[in-house]
């Protein structure tokens, strides 16, 4: 059903952080050998050379930090090929070879999350994934052997975000309509009473543009309130502007997955509005205009501000399609507390997901 999806990946991989091929060790990584160990760059990969640890009771790791104000708040997964050589675990359960990942919080207290192994186990893919603490001041990523005994082999790493550059909001609590609908003008339809003239082929789950993630909730959940529909001259019966929306987070870039029915593009009338309140008290209204930030569903269009990420066919046959727009937040420095959708009275204002970008 769906003819064409934009630059648009659903439950795809999600932005890598980096690669490492350990064929050689490069100036990323520090080394840190307590005791009897070893830490070497060896042929007999996966691919080319691996790096190879060794350890007699001491440490033997290397280590990696990562940017705090990027991943703070992120899904880090670590996801490599692993080797064991005779790994013996040492007095304490976490005395092994591992994947391990600390975040340092502000009272300096870490939160460690780890994938521990051992025994003598041929190439095989392991997989750590860490929900990093949105206060975290520290991140360090280590590979290696802890207060145990053996080698261990690492080849072909990726690091990287689920959420890649953007980090989705839930807007569950203010949905109010889904995205499909069944008979058309029978008072009881969901999304805009229209039949399957609806949004349903839009991909749930995922949908990563370049650079940021937008989540589309499934159809199945919320009691199949999925997205933000608003009142607009056609539909007067909808509500002018939802509840506040808790966020609570610091951004320098919001994007809006959003859509209308009914709006004026060639007359560019205002469509709706982002009513955002920071953590200090202070407002600000983000406006989107119909033929500049906002297009309609069932005219998909790119406009200055509106970004044509995904468009295919819907059951009634129709060209369908969603854009993205962004606003460059003013006060990236100060937490956004919320955000309230209100519209303009014109046209027929449609919010699928939103997410934020830390840089």
């Amino acid at each position: 059903m769906v003819a064409l999806i934009l630059a648009l990946a659903v439950n795809g991989s999600a932005g890598v952080i980096f690669e490492d091929g350990f064929e050689t060790l490069d100036a990323r990584w520090t080394r840190n050998v307590t005791g009897d160990g070893t830490v070497e760059i060896v042929p007999g990969g996966v691919e080319g050379n691996c790096l190879k640890l060794s350890a007699s009771g001491g440490m033997t790791y290397v280590s990696t930090q990562l940017d705090p104000q990027e991943y703070a708040g992120a899904t880090i997964e670590v996801v490599g090929m692993v080797k064991l050589d005779s790994v013996q675990m040492g007095k304490e359960v976490f005395a092994t070879a591992k994947f391990h990942i600390g975040a340092t919080l502000p009272d300096k207290t870490v939160v460690n999350f780890a994938d521990r192994w051992v025994g003598t186990a041929d190439w095989a893919e392991k997989t750590l994934k860490a929900d990093i603490p949105d206060n975290a001041q520290r991140i360090v990523l280590d590979l290696g052997i802890q207060n145990a005994t053996g080698t261990a082999y690492y080849d072909s790493l990726v690091v990287r975000d689920t959420f890649g550059t953007g980090r989705p909001i839930s807007l569950l609590p203010i949905c109010n309509l889904g995205r499909s609908d069944g008979v058309a003008n029978d008072g009881r339809g969901s999304f805009l009473d229209l039949g399957m003239n609806d949004l349903f082929s839009l991909p749930e789950g995922n949908l990563e543009v370049p650079g940021v993630t937008f989540t589309v909730p499934p159809d199945g959940v919320n009691m199949g309130k999925t997205c933000a529909i608003l009142k607009g001259e056609q539909r007067p019966n909808l509500p002018a502007e939802t509840d506040p929306l808790p966020v609570d987070v610091k951004a320098r870039t919001l994007c809006f997955l959003q859509t209308a029915a009914w709006a004026n593009v060639e007359a560019q009338e205002p469509c709706l509005a982002y009513e955002i309140e920071y953590a200090d008290g202070e407002k600000a209204t983000i406006e989107m205009t119909a033929g500049v930030d906002v297009a309609n569903f069932d005219d998909p269009r790119e406009f200055a501000n509106c970004k044509l990420v995904w468009q295919g066919k819907n059951g009634a046959g129709k060209q369908v399609g969603v854009g993205m727009a962004t606003w460059r937040n003013p006060r990236p420095e100060v937490a956004i507390k919320s955000l309230r959708i209100v519209s303009a009275g014109k046209g027929v204002p449609i919010v699928l997901a939103v997410s934020y970008l830390r840089k």
